[in-house]
Protein backbone atom coordinates (compact mmCIF):
# COMPACT_ATOMS: atom_id res chain seq x y z
CA UNK A 1 0.00 0.00 0.00
CA UNK A 2 2.77 2.24 0.59
CA UNK A 3 4.30 2.14 -2.60
CA UNK A 4 1.02 3.18 -4.50
CA UNK A 5 1.23 5.87 -2.09
CA UNK A 6 4.83 6.94 -3.05
CA UNK A 7 3.70 6.37 -7.13
CA UNK A 8 0.88 8.74 -6.65
CA UNK A 9 2.86 11.79 -5.34
CA UNK A 10 5.62 11.41 -7.84
CA UNK A 11 3.21 11.89 -10.77
CA UNK A 12 1.70 14.80 -8.46
CA UNK A 13 4.96 16.32 -8.36
CA UNK A 14 6.09 16.35 -11.81
CA UNK A 15 2.74 17.85 -12.71
CA UNK A 16 3.56 20.55 -10.52
CA UNK A 17 7.04 21.30 -12.16
CA UNK A 18 4.97 21.53 -15.24
CA UNK A 19 2.82 23.83 -14.53
CA UNK A 20 5.45 25.70 -12.65
CA UNK A 21 8.14 26.27 -15.34
CA UNK A 22 10.48 29.75 -14.83
CA UNK A 23 10.28 32.36 -17.75
CA UNK A 24 12.49 34.67 -17.42
CA UNK A 25 12.43 38.16 -19.60
CA UNK A 26 15.23 39.93 -21.42
CA UNK A 27 15.23 43.35 -22.48
CA UNK A 28 18.34 43.10 -24.36
CA UNK A 29 21.72 45.10 -24.06
CA UNK A 30 22.15 48.90 -23.28
CA UNK A 31 22.17 50.39 -26.37
CA UNK A 32 22.56 54.12 -27.84
CA UNK A 33 19.97 55.98 -29.78
CA UNK A 34 21.29 58.25 -32.14
CA UNK A 35 19.30 61.24 -32.60
CA UNK A 36 17.61 61.51 -35.79
CA UNK A 37 18.43 58.06 -37.12
CA UNK A 38 14.98 56.69 -36.34
CA UNK A 39 16.07 54.97 -33.43
CA UNK A 40 17.60 51.57 -32.04
CA UNK A 41 15.50 47.83 -31.61
CA UNK A 42 15.43 46.40 -28.18
CA UNK A 43 14.36 43.78 -26.45
CA UNK A 44 16.42 40.00 -26.37
CA UNK A 45 16.98 37.32 -28.46
CA UNK A 46 14.14 36.27 -27.81
CA UNK A 47 12.36 38.67 -25.35
CA UNK A 48 11.08 35.91 -23.39
CA UNK A 49 12.07 32.40 -22.94
CA UNK A 50 11.59 28.96 -20.53
CA UNK A 51 8.03 28.90 -19.25
CA UNK A 52 5.05 27.33 -21.33
CA UNK A 53 2.18 29.09 -23.97
CA UNK A 54 2.36 31.86 -25.71
CA UNK A 55 4.22 35.52 -24.20
CA UNK A 56 2.22 38.20 -24.13
CA UNK A 57 4.37 41.50 -23.69
CA UNK A 58 4.13 45.30 -21.83
CA UNK A 59 6.85 47.74 -22.62
CA UNK A 60 6.75 50.54 -20.04
CA UNK A 61 6.74 53.96 -20.59
CA UNK A 62 5.80 54.25 -23.89
CA UNK A 63 7.14 57.05 -25.10
CA UNK A 64 9.52 56.62 -28.02
CA UNK A 65 8.38 52.77 -28.21
CA UNK A 66 6.85 51.97 -32.13
CA UNK A 67 4.87 49.55 -30.10
CA UNK A 68 4.15 48.37 -26.71
CA UNK A 69 3.50 44.46 -26.97
CA UNK A 70 5.47 43.34 -29.24
CA UNK A 71 9.01 41.24 -28.53
CA UNK A 72 11.49 43.94 -30.17
CA UNK A 73 10.51 47.65 -30.86
CA UNK A 74 12.22 50.21 -31.75
CA UNK A 75 13.09 53.10 -29.65
CA UNK A 76 13.14 56.73 -30.55
CA UNK A 77 13.00 58.63 -27.18
CA UNK A 78 13.83 62.29 -26.86
CA UNK A 79 15.19 61.61 -23.42
CA UNK A 80 17.23 59.07 -22.26
CA UNK A 81 15.19 56.78 -21.10
CA UNK A 82 15.39 52.99 -18.87
CA UNK A 83 12.47 50.55 -20.38
CA UNK A 84 10.94 47.87 -18.62
CA UNK A 85 9.17 45.00 -20.28
CA UNK A 86 7.21 42.59 -18.78
CA UNK A 87 6.25 39.35 -19.85
CA UNK A 88 3.65 36.69 -19.46
CA UNK A 89 3.50 33.34 -20.53
CA UNK A 90 0.03 32.81 -19.76
CA UNK A 91 0.86 29.97 -17.48
CA UNK A 92 1.21 31.77 -14.59
CA UNK A 93 4.96 32.54 -14.99
CA UNK A 94 5.38 36.51 -15.07
CA UNK A 95 8.62 38.25 -15.13
CA UNK A 96 10.61 41.52 -16.10
CA UNK A 97 13.65 43.10 -17.28
CA UNK A 98 15.09 47.02 -17.53
CA UNK A 99 17.22 48.35 -20.39
CA UNK A 100 18.91 51.67 -20.71
CA UNK A 101 18.73 53.35 -24.12
CA UNK A 102 20.81 56.90 -23.83
CA UNK A 103 20.34 59.49 -26.40
CA UNK A 104 23.27 60.51 -28.18
CA UNK A 105 23.08 64.13 -30.19
CA UNK A 106 25.67 62.48 -32.17
CA UNK A 107 28.12 64.25 -34.48
CA UNK A 108 28.17 67.37 -36.49
CA UNK A 109 29.94 66.94 -40.41
CA UNK A 110 31.49 70.21 -41.16
CA UNK A 111 34.69 71.10 -43.77
CA UNK A 112 35.99 73.73 -45.67
CA UNK A 113 38.45 73.31 -48.63
CA UNK A 114 40.73 75.56 -50.61
CA UNK A 115 40.98 76.45 -53.54
CA UNK A 116 37.75 76.91 -55.70
CA UNK A 117 37.72 77.09 -59.32
CA UNK A 118 41.15 76.18 -60.61
CA UNK A 119 42.60 73.86 -63.24
CA UNK A 120 42.16 69.85 -62.05
CA UNK A 121 46.01 69.98 -61.78
CA UNK A 122 46.15 71.73 -58.49
CA UNK A 123 45.55 69.75 -55.55
CA UNK A 124 42.47 70.68 -53.31
CA UNK A 125 43.22 70.93 -49.18
CA UNK A 126 40.03 69.87 -47.46
CA UNK A 127 39.56 70.37 -43.83
CA UNK A 128 37.16 68.84 -41.58
CA UNK A 129 35.50 71.62 -39.14
CA UNK A 130 33.47 68.41 -37.90
CA UNK A 131 32.07 68.37 -34.11
CA UNK A 132 31.93 65.10 -32.28
CA UNK A 133 34.01 62.29 -29.84
CA UNK A 134 36.52 59.88 -31.56
CA UNK A 135 35.16 60.63 -34.74
CA UNK A 136 35.88 58.33 -38.07
CA UNK A 137 36.26 59.87 -41.51
CA UNK A 138 35.03 58.91 -44.63
CA UNK A 139 35.45 61.27 -47.79
CA UNK A 140 33.71 60.43 -51.51
CA UNK A 141 35.39 63.49 -53.88
CA UNK A 142 32.55 62.26 -56.66
CA UNK A 143 35.94 61.97 -58.75
CA UNK A 144 35.63 58.19 -60.04
CA UNK A 145 38.25 59.18 -62.80
CA UNK A 146 40.93 60.00 -59.87
CA UNK A 147 40.71 56.24 -58.63
CA UNK A 148 41.77 55.01 -55.54
CA UNK A 149 42.26 58.42 -54.69
CA UNK A 150 38.39 58.96 -54.30
CA UNK A 151 38.07 57.99 -51.40
CA UNK A 152 40.19 58.71 -48.10
CA UNK A 153 39.89 58.25 -44.04
CA UNK A 154 42.12 61.01 -43.50
CA UNK A 155 40.59 63.69 -41.38
CA UNK A 156 42.06 67.10 -43.32
CA UNK A 157 42.92 65.47 -46.92
CA UNK A 158 44.49 66.83 -50.46
CA UNK A 159 42.83 65.67 -53.48
CA UNK A 160 43.64 66.60 -57.02
CA UNK A 161 40.69 66.25 -59.34
CA UNK A 162 40.76 63.91 -62.51
CA UNK A 163 38.73 66.39 -65.36
CA UNK A 164 39.71 66.14 -68.78
CA UNK A 165 39.20 69.32 -71.53
CA UNK A 166 39.00 72.95 -71.81
CA UNK A 167 35.53 73.69 -69.65
CA UNK A 168 34.21 73.22 -66.40
CA UNK A 169 33.51 70.21 -64.11
CA UNK A 170 31.48 70.54 -60.71
CA UNK A 171 32.19 67.30 -58.29
CA UNK A 172 30.03 66.95 -55.08
CA UNK A 173 32.14 66.15 -52.29
CA UNK A 174 30.98 64.46 -49.09
CA UNK A 175 32.08 64.11 -45.89
CA UNK A 176 30.80 61.11 -43.19
CA UNK A 177 31.59 61.26 -39.85
CA UNK A 178 30.65 58.46 -37.20
CA UNK A 179 31.55 58.69 -33.49
CA UNK A 180 32.52 56.99 -30.49
CA UNK A 181 29.01 55.63 -30.07
CA UNK A 182 28.45 54.39 -33.93
CA UNK A 183 26.72 57.89 -34.45
CA UNK A 184 27.00 59.27 -37.64
CA UNK A 185 26.35 62.84 -40.06
CA UNK A 186 27.48 63.59 -43.26
CA UNK A 187 27.48 67.01 -45.07
CA UNK A 188 27.68 67.59 -48.87
CA UNK A 189 29.45 70.59 -50.74
CA UNK A 190 29.84 71.32 -54.64
CA UNK A 191 33.03 72.16 -55.79
CA UNK A 192 34.05 73.19 -59.02
CA UNK A 193 37.33 72.58 -61.45
CA UNK A 194 38.76 74.18 -64.61
CA UNK A 195 39.53 71.27 -66.80
CA UNK A 196 42.95 70.49 -67.85
CA UNK A 197 43.85 69.66 -71.49
CA UNK A 198 45.19 65.69 -72.09
CA UNK A 199 48.51 65.43 -72.50
CA UNK A 200 49.09 62.11 -74.56
CA UNK A 201 51.56 61.08 -77.06
CA UNK A 202 51.75 57.60 -79.07
CA UNK A 203 54.28 55.72 -80.50
CA UNK A 204 52.82 53.06 -82.95
CA UNK A 205 56.38 51.89 -84.46
CA UNK A 206 58.96 51.19 -81.13
CA UNK A 207 56.61 51.88 -78.08
CA UNK A 208 59.23 54.06 -76.89
CA UNK A 209 61.62 51.49 -76.67
CA UNK A 210 65.08 50.47 -78.72
CA UNK A 211 66.92 47.12 -77.12
CA UNK A 212 70.03 47.04 -79.98
CA UNK A 213 72.24 49.44 -77.83
CA UNK A 214 72.17 51.79 -81.04
CA UNK A 215 71.48 55.53 -81.86
CA UNK A 216 67.56 55.35 -80.90
CA UNK A 217 65.46 57.39 -84.04
CA UNK A 218 62.26 58.15 -82.17
CA UNK A 219 59.08 59.87 -83.73
CA UNK A 220 56.51 60.70 -81.65
CA UNK A 221 52.75 61.70 -82.45
CA UNK A 222 50.22 63.84 -81.01
CA UNK A 223 47.38 62.01 -79.32
CA UNK A 224 45.79 65.14 -77.62
CA UNK A 225 42.40 67.15 -79.08
CA UNK A 226 43.91 70.10 -80.80
CA UNK A 227 41.22 72.09 -80.29
CA UNK A 228 40.97 72.28 -76.49
CA UNK A 229 44.99 73.43 -76.94
CA UNK A 230 46.84 76.11 -77.58
CA UNK A 231 50.65 75.26 -76.95
CA UNK A 232 52.86 72.07 -76.34
CA UNK A 233 56.26 71.55 -74.93
CA UNK A 234 58.20 67.80 -75.35
CA UNK A 235 61.30 67.70 -73.17
CA UNK A 236 63.13 64.51 -74.81
CA UNK A 237 64.59 64.18 -71.08
CA UNK A 238 68.58 63.50 -72.30
CA UNK A 239 69.50 66.98 -71.69
CA UNK A 240 68.76 68.37 -75.30
CA UNK A 241 66.55 71.12 -76.43
CA UNK A 242 63.33 70.56 -75.87
CA UNK A 243 60.54 70.28 -78.77
CA UNK A 244 57.97 73.53 -78.73
CA UNK A 245 55.04 74.11 -80.66
CA UNK A 246 52.11 76.44 -80.99
CA UNK A 247 48.47 75.52 -81.58
CA UNK A 248 49.03 71.88 -83.04
CA UNK A 249 51.66 69.64 -83.97
CA UNK A 250 51.21 66.16 -85.87
CA UNK A 251 54.49 64.53 -84.55
CA UNK A 252 57.95 65.38 -83.61
CA UNK A 253 61.27 63.04 -83.69
CA UNK A 254 64.62 62.91 -81.98
CA UNK A 255 67.40 61.07 -81.70
CA UNK A 256 68.92 59.11 -78.37
CA UNK A 257 72.66 58.88 -78.79
CA UNK A 258 73.27 57.43 -75.35
CA UNK A 259 71.91 54.10 -73.31
CA UNK A 260 69.42 54.84 -70.81
CA UNK A 261 65.90 54.88 -69.30
CA UNK A 262 64.75 58.78 -69.98
CA UNK A 263 61.83 60.51 -68.97
CA UNK A 264 59.98 61.62 -71.84
CA UNK A 265 58.05 64.66 -70.59
CA UNK A 266 54.81 66.39 -72.87
CA UNK A 267 53.30 69.72 -71.17
CA UNK A 268 50.06 70.83 -73.05
CA UNK A 269 48.66 74.52 -72.29
CA UNK A 270 44.56 74.79 -73.04
CA UNK A 271 42.77 77.03 -74.28
CA UNK A 272 41.19 77.94 -70.66
CA UNK A 273 45.28 78.37 -69.42
CA UNK A 274 45.24 74.73 -67.72
CA UNK A 275 48.19 73.02 -68.09
CA UNK A 276 48.75 69.07 -68.61
CA UNK A 277 51.72 67.05 -68.34
CA UNK A 278 52.02 63.68 -69.01
CA UNK A 279 55.51 61.30 -68.86
CA UNK A 280 56.35 58.34 -71.16
CA UNK A 281 59.63 56.27 -70.45
CA UNK A 282 62.28 55.79 -73.17
CA UNK A 283 64.49 52.80 -72.93
CA UNK A 284 67.69 52.88 -75.24
CA UNK A 285 69.12 49.81 -74.00
CA UNK A 286 71.01 46.40 -75.04
CA UNK A 287 69.39 43.17 -74.46
CA UNK A 288 69.73 42.00 -70.48
CA UNK A 289 72.19 39.11 -69.72
CA UNK A 290 72.54 36.95 -67.09
CA UNK A 291 74.45 33.40 -66.67
CA UNK A 292 73.46 30.45 -64.81
CA UNK A 293 76.66 27.77 -63.62
CA UNK A 294 75.77 24.60 -63.32
CA UNK A 295 76.49 23.59 -59.87
CA UNK A 296 77.16 19.64 -60.01
CA UNK A 297 75.38 17.19 -57.78
CA UNK A 298 72.06 17.57 -60.27
CA UNK A 299 71.08 13.80 -59.20
CA UNK A 300 69.63 12.60 -55.54
CA UNK A 301 66.62 12.29 -53.45
CA UNK A 302 64.76 15.60 -52.32
CA UNK A 303 64.68 17.03 -50.66
CA UNK A 304 68.00 18.24 -52.34
CA UNK A 305 69.14 21.54 -51.75
CA UNK A 306 71.02 23.27 -55.02
CA UNK A 307 72.62 26.86 -55.61
CA UNK A 308 73.12 28.01 -58.92
CA UNK A 309 75.79 30.83 -59.26
CA UNK A 310 75.25 33.92 -61.54
CA UNK A 311 77.17 36.12 -63.54
CA UNK A 312 77.34 38.38 -66.97
CA UNK A 313 75.02 40.69 -65.33
CA UNK A 314 77.12 43.61 -64.11
CA UNK A 315 76.22 45.54 -67.56
CA UNK A 316 73.02 45.13 -67.10
CA UNK A 317 70.36 48.43 -66.54
CA UNK A 318 69.46 49.24 -62.68
CA UNK A 319 65.76 48.58 -64.36
CA UNK A 320 66.43 45.07 -64.93
CA UNK A 321 64.13 42.37 -63.53
CA UNK A 322 64.96 38.64 -63.39
CA UNK A 323 62.76 36.05 -63.18
CA UNK A 324 63.62 32.41 -61.83
CA UNK A 325 61.61 29.62 -62.82
CA UNK A 326 62.86 26.49 -61.43
CA UNK A 327 61.23 23.79 -63.52
CA UNK A 328 59.16 21.62 -60.66
CA UNK A 329 56.18 23.91 -61.32
CA UNK A 330 56.29 25.77 -57.90
CA UNK A 331 55.85 29.96 -58.35
CA UNK A 332 58.43 31.77 -60.11
CA UNK A 333 60.43 34.21 -58.24
CA UNK A 334 61.07 37.53 -59.15
CA UNK A 335 64.27 39.78 -57.75
CA UNK A 336 65.34 43.39 -59.17
CA UNK A 337 68.90 44.18 -60.69
CA UNK A 338 71.51 43.58 -58.97
CA UNK A 339 70.87 39.76 -58.41
CA UNK A 340 73.31 37.93 -55.92
CA UNK A 341 76.05 35.68 -56.73
CA UNK A 342 74.01 32.52 -56.29
CA UNK A 343 70.46 31.22 -56.47
CA UNK A 344 69.66 28.47 -53.74
CA UNK A 345 66.40 26.11 -54.13
CA UNK A 346 65.44 23.01 -52.46
CA UNK A 347 63.84 20.88 -54.63
CA UNK A 348 60.88 18.74 -52.11
CA UNK A 349 59.49 16.22 -55.12
CA UNK A 350 61.52 13.02 -55.51
CA UNK A 351 61.58 10.99 -58.21
CA UNK A 352 63.22 8.10 -56.50
CA UNK A 353 62.01 4.67 -56.22
CA UNK A 354 60.28 3.76 -53.20
CA UNK A 355 61.42 0.64 -51.14
CA UNK A 356 58.23 -1.73 -50.27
Amino acid sequence: MRLHILSIIAILMLSASEVCAQCTADAGPDAVACAGSGGVTIGGAPTGSGGSGAYTYNWTPAAGLSCTNCANPVADPANSTTYTVTIDDGSGCIDNDQVNVTVSAGPMASFSFSPNNQCASIPIQFTSSSVGSGLAYSWNFDNTASGTANTSTDPNPQHTFVSIGSGIETFNVTLNVTDANGCADQVTQTITIQQSPDAALTDPLTSFRNCDGSNFNITVFNFTNPANNTSYDLDWGDGTAPFSAMGSFTSASHTYTTQNVFDLTLTVTGTNGCVGTKTYQVSNLTDPSIGVANPGGLNGCGPLNLCFPLSNYNTNHPSTIYTIDYGDNSPVDTIPHSPPPQICYTYNESSCAVGG
